[in-house]
C-alpha cells in the first residue's frame, strides 16, 4: 500500500506540473486578459485537468504492484494516454486562441479566433502567420469601388466567410476610429437594456470602471461585441474611441 501510495503521488506531482505549465502558456500568452474569462477557455481546461490530474494518478494506484511483470509497460501505456490527452486539449485551446478583434461595417466588435479564418483567406496574406499573444485590434471595411465590390460578394460566396474573417479587407483601427464613434452608445442605454436583476450588478461594474479609469461616466460609451457563441460588451472612451475594458455583459439582455 504505501508503495502504491508513493507512485501515486510522484504521478500527481508530474500530472500538476505539466498542466500547470499548460495554463500558464494559454494564460500568460495565448489568452492574455480579458480573453481568457470573455471566451470561456476555464471550462475546457477544468475538463483537462480532471483528466490528466486526477485519473492518471488514480489509475497507478490501482494498478501499482512491484511484483506485477508488466509494470513497466502499464506505467508507460498511462504516461502515454495521458500525455496525448494533454496534447490534445493544447491544440485545442490553441486553435481557438482570439486572433483579431475587429471592428465592421455592423457597428460592433467581433472577435474572431484562429481556426474561424478559412485556409484560402490565409493564403492571400504575404504571412499566414496569425497573431500568438492575443488579438490584434483592427478594422474591416467592405471595398468601396463597384468592382472591388463584386470581388468582395464572390469570395463571400465562395469562402462563405464573413467581413471581419477576411483578412484582405482589414485595416488599421485608426483609420475605423471615426466610425467608432458614430456607432457608441451611451451607458445609460446599456443600463436600460440590462434586465432588473442584472442592472445593480451592471451598474457596480461601470462605477468600478469610472473610478479606476478616472474618466467621467459621461466620458465613456459602449459598443457591442460578438464571438462565436456569446454576445459581449466593449467600453470605449468617447474622445479617441480607444477601449477602456471588455465586459461579460450581454448588452441586449432584458
Amino acid at each position: 500500500m504505501r508503495n502504491r501510495i508513493r507512485a501515486s503521488l510522484l504521478h500527481l506531482l508530474i500530472s500538476l506540473f505539466l498542466v500547470a505549465s499548460v495554463m500558464a502558456i494559454v494564460l500568460l500568452v495565448c489568452y492574455p486578459k480579458p480573453y481568457f474569462e470573455v471566451m470561456g477557455v476555464g471550462k475546457l481546461l477544468v475538463i483537462l485537468a480532471i483528466v490528466d490530474i486526477c485519473l492518471g494518478p488514480l489509475i497507478t494506484f490501482i494498478i501499482f504492484n512491484p511484483a506485477k511483470k508488466w509494470l513497466k509497460f502499464d506505467l508507460i501505456f498511462i504516461a502515454v494516454v495521458q500525455l496525448l490527452a494533454l496534447a490534445y486539449g493544447a491544440v485545442t485551446v490553441f486553435a481557438a486562441r482570439p486572433v483579431y478583434l475587429v471592428f465592421d461595417a455592423d457597428g460592433l466588435f467581433t472577435l474572431v479566433s484562429a481556426y474561424q479564418i478559412p485556409e484560402m483567406e490565409l493564403k492571400k496574406m504575404h504571412s499566414s502567420t496569425l497573431p500568438m499573444t492575443g488579438p490584434e485590434l483592427t478594422g474591416a471595411r467592405i471595398p468601396e469601388s463597384k468592382e472591388e465590390r463584386k470581388k468582395y460578394i464572390a469570395e463571400v460566396f465562395e469562402a462563405r466567410v464573413d467581413l471581419p474573417r477576411m483578412l484582405q479587407y482589414h485595416v488599421p483601427y485608426e483609420s475605423v476610429v471615426g466610425d467608432v464613434k458614430a456607432k457608441m452608445k451611451p451607458l445609460d442605454r446599456l443600463l436600460k437594456q440590462q434586465s432588473a436583476q442584472h442592472v445593480i450588478k451592471t451598474k457596480l461594474i461601470l462605477n468600478e470602471i469610472v473610478n479606476s479609469s478616472g474618466l467621467d461616466f459621461d466620458d465613456l460609451a459602449f459598443v457591442p461585441m460578438t464571438t462565436f457563441d456569446r454576445q459581449l460588451t466593449v467600453i470605449i472612451r468617447r474622445s479617441d474611441a480607444k477601449i477602456v475594458k471588455i465586459l461579460p455583459i450581454d448588452p441586449y439582455a432584458e
